[in-house]
């Protein structure tokens, strides 16, 4: 076997006499995380990017909307009663330097998404 295997299989016994096999990581997969990351990382963005708008908008999102543009406006008390208030808030805030559009609502989804992604990544 060689070092460049992402595993070694062992075949050991253990005391009642049943054979057993152990995988032991190596490591091959973590030592070239870059490559890896940006692969993840270029499939994510492509299978979101390529559908943002395809579908149409739904009634929780368009209220959601709503209360983000309330929000933005400067209504701190929005969202807070239906559990929604932090992502209210966060919308909130993109629409005070963007357009308050459908459009800006998903990339910021797709990006809160991909930082989710590469935190999942790291750990």
């Amino acid at each position: 076997m060689t070092e460049t295997r992402a595993s070694i299989e062992r075949h050991d016994q253990d005391p009642s006499g049943t054979r057993m096999i152990r995988i032991e990581h190596m490591g091959r997969l973590r030592s070239e995380p870059s490559i890896w990351l940006l692969g993840i990382l270029v499939v994510f963005m492509a299978s979101r990017l390529a559908t943002l708008m395809s579908v149409p908008i739904f009634i929780d999102e368009a209220i959601h909307l709503q209360w983000a543009k309330e929000a933005a406006d400067g209504d701190l008390t929005v969202g807070g009663g239906h559990w929604k208030w932090l992502a209210v808030q966060t919308f909130g805030l993109l629409f005070r330097c963007c357009d308050a559009s459908l459009v800006s609502a998903r990339l910021l989804s797709v990006i809160l998404g991909l930082a989710i992604v590469m935190v999942l990544y790291a750990v």
